[in-house]
């Protein structure tokens, strides 16, 4: 949806809604606000938008909804330059953050916590699959192999060979 500004003839367009800037609380390059409290309630809700993108690529992946997975992807590579942009910055002035509200900063370990479990969780999923696909991938093979040998597969130009020597030995 684009929004057309009469005044300054500026067009902005209106970007999906896992997409969207932080509100106010902080800018989409990742820097912090340099209140230390807003910072962290801008920490917080970017920990919380990655849990929950987490928790529906968790959904895909127990689903088999590889596509909307890999749809998801993109979503993932932009949260998650943010969070690295902001949590670096969070430790820069680490300092700072030492005399902050004591509930955020509970906030913001306990949220963090979750999005280690449910990442962990993830990947702990996406390696079994990856197992399971190698395992099923050897064992087609193995079969395939075991049946070539058994019983000889002739190919279109090989029965028109056959034939071919059939006749002219006659």
């Amino acid at each position: 949806m684009q929004h057309n500004n009469v005044d300054t003839q500026e067009t902005t367009q209106e970007q999906p809604q896992g997409l969207r800037p932080l509100n106010s609380i902080s800018n989409d390059r990742g820097r912090l606000p340099e209140d230390t409290n807003q910072a962290l309630r801008a920490l917080i809700k970017m920990t919380q938008n990655l849990t929950h993108l987490s928790e529906r690529e968790n959904y895909a992946l127990t689903m088999n909804d590889m596509i909307g997975f890999a749809i998801m992807q993109d979503e993932k590579n932009v949260l998650a330059e943010r969070y690295a942009n902001m949590s670096l910055n969070f430790r820069k002035r680490l300092e700072d953050f030492r005399g902050s509200d004591p509930a955020l900063l509970n906030k913001l370990e306990n949220i963090q916590n979750k999005l280690a479990e449910q990442s962990k969780a993830n990947s702990a999923f996406i390696d079994n699959m990856a197992t399971r696909s190698r395992k099923t991938t050897q064992s087609t093979l193995f079969n395939v192999q075991e049946l070539a040998q058994r019983a000889p597969v002739f190919m279109a130009n090989d029965a028109t060979q056959a034939t071919d020597e059939a006749v002219n030995a006659e």
